[in-house]
């Protein structure tokens, strides 16, 4: 990618002017805009920008896309932050800055599709600039991670493609499409021959896709019908997360669910992250003793049914866990109620996880609501009795679902995943559509159903095809009587498809190569 041609904008404004709107195009094509056609040609101003505009210039055009799109789809880490602390009236400018150094780094990703494009040396060559950007979105670290592929997560059929090379290789659709576009426009414009295997390629893969997608997803559908499906109970509480520790309000919440258990007979209630104020003695032989009631029942007796419920894990260090319980009626030796426990493996940065924590100042300290957890080192398999028989089932806690790694390894040997989270630290922002729709991606990837149940919603069941069913409204107190249907199925994505982003990477580096050494020979 030598550094050479002619930037399709050349005047310095309008080329910054084109880089801030494909960071606007993209912010419009996610939740809470859910403009997701823009995704088709979102790139296509930055392109024709930077393309050919050398390295330096490259880079600084993709920056200020980046810098746009982080700003106006990620606002919401500023407000988080701010939620999670006292930092306000003058103090207030620490989050913000802080988040400015987020967003500083974050925007970093877009800086390296700037700079590839830059050193375009012919528009030809803007095909490794897409296959390097699958790369790089893949493995840029990030806090809350995301694909471009994610924008199409509502078209049910485009959808279903990810089992076979995960949203990076719709990422890798949306940006060849965009592509076969600019050249078009250039070709148009007379600056480039007319494109014709970028546009046949990108017209085959969308329509494959399409077709694969309504195929795929019918036969899944089909398959469905004939499994017994679990039925839960998902409980959503809406209160603010500084309440949860009212014992009242705990009892509240649990005579809520004990009357649900005895409505229906259902086979699992499902309360979100955190509701249990009162301690769990995780790797202790009585790990539920402060849950005692004054004739010496178990608080949890309450319930009739098997459920969950989050709280916090207290180790024998004393360190804290964030952790969920799982809760069979009583029954077995001792009457005692049989629980089994999951603690977060995956803490969130600034969330769960303050770095250099003892470094900071006690007034810093003293304002903020969160500390270090200690983190769970196991993702055990829960067994749910039903009158089909046994499901297995795994639990992952808040961001843990949106991992795709992690939740593709979560959902091996079992039947579905439950989802527990609080999110009204995040406000009635984008946040609330963009965490949903990152699990439609999840459990299409690893053909797995989940069930999301959060303290501010949407609260629902995520089927195999990615379709979010039972959805309760947000920010409303609200319970949704749902059906799992306990089944996973088999994904190419599951057992090669994720390594598409490094043999995109290693495609890149060998034509490189090729040609450098064609150069100098």
């Amino acid at each position: 990618m030598d550094a050479s041609g002619t930037p399709a904008i050349g005047r310095p404004r309008f080329a910054f002017l084109a880089a801030a709107v494909t960071g606007v195009l993209m912010v419009l094509s996610f939740p809470a805009f859910d403009l997701d056609l823009l995704i088709w040609v979102t790139l296509v101003p930055l392109f024709a920008a930077a393309r050919g505009a050398g390295g330096r210039r490259g880079f600084f055009l993709g920056y200020v896309a980046g810098l746009v799109l982080e700003a106006g789809g990620f606002y919401w880490i500023c407000y988080a932050m701010i939620e999670f602390t006292e930092l306000r009236g003058a103090l207030i400018v620490v989050p913000v800055l802080l988040f400015l150094v987020w967003l500083a780094y974050s925007a970093l990703i877009w800086g390296v599709l700037g700079w590839s494009l830059g050193r375009c040396r012919s528009p030809v060559a803007i095909h490794l600039v897409v296959l390097l950007f699958v790369a790089v979105e893949e493995w840029f670290p990030r806090i809350f991670p995301w694909q471009i592929g994610g924008a199409v997560h509502a078209r049910d059929w485009l959808r279903q493609s990810a089992d076979l090379l995960g949203a990076a290789g719709l990422t890798y659709l949306i940006l060849l499409v965009n592509a076969a576009i600019y050249l078009t426009v250039e070709w148009r414009r007379g600056r480039a021959p007319f494109p014709r295997v970028t546009v046949a390629a990108s017209a085959t893969l969308l329509v494959s896709s399409i077709i694969y997608g309504a195929v795929r997803e019918a036969a899944i559908e089909e398959a469905l019908e004939s499994v017994e499906p679990v039925r839960a109970v998902l409980l959503q509480p809406h209160i603010d997360p500084r309440e949860k520790r009212d014992i009242e309000l705990y009892f509240d919440h649990l005579a809520w669910a004990a009357r649900e258990s005895r409505s229906g007979d259902p086979d699992l209630v499902v309360l979100p992250e955190g509701m249990d104020p009162i301690a769990f003695y995780v790797d202790e032989d009585e790990p539920l003793r402060e849950h005692v009631l004054r004739d010496g029942r178990s608080v949890f007796d309450l319930v009739e049914s098997p459920f969950i419920i989050g709280g916090g894990g207290v180790t024998r260090e004393r360190r804290v866990r964030n952790t969920a319980a799982f809760v069979l009626p009583r029954e077995g030796t001792e009457g005692k109620p049989r629980v089994s426990f999951y603690s977060k493996n995956k803490l969130l940065l600034f969330g769960e996880r303050v770095p250099f924590e003892e470094y900071l100042p006690d007034w810093f300290r003293k304002r903020v609501f969160v500390g270090t957890m200690d983190p769970g080192r196991e993702c055990p398999v829960f067994e749910l009795p039903t009158p089909a028989g046994t499901r297995r089932f795994r639990i992952l806690i808040c961001y843990e679902a949106v991992l795709p790694e992690f939740a593709l390894e979560a959902s091996r040997g079992v039947d579905f995943l439950v989802n527990i989270t609080e999110d009204l630290w995040y406000g009635d922002t984008s946040h609330v559509g963009q965490h949903a729709s990152v699990l439609s991606m999840r459990a299409v990837e690893s053909r797995t159903p989940l069930v999301r149940c959060a303290n501010g919603g949407p609260s629902g069941v995520v089927d195999a095809t990615g379709s979010f069913s039972g959805r309760t409204r947000p920010f409303t107190r609200a319970m949704t009587r749902v059906e799992v249907r306990p089944r996973r199925f088999f994904s190419f994505y599951a057992v090669a498809g994720r390594w598409f982003p490094l043999a995109a990477l290693a495609t890149v580096v060998v034509i490189i190569l090729v040609r450098r050494r064609a150069r100098s020979g």
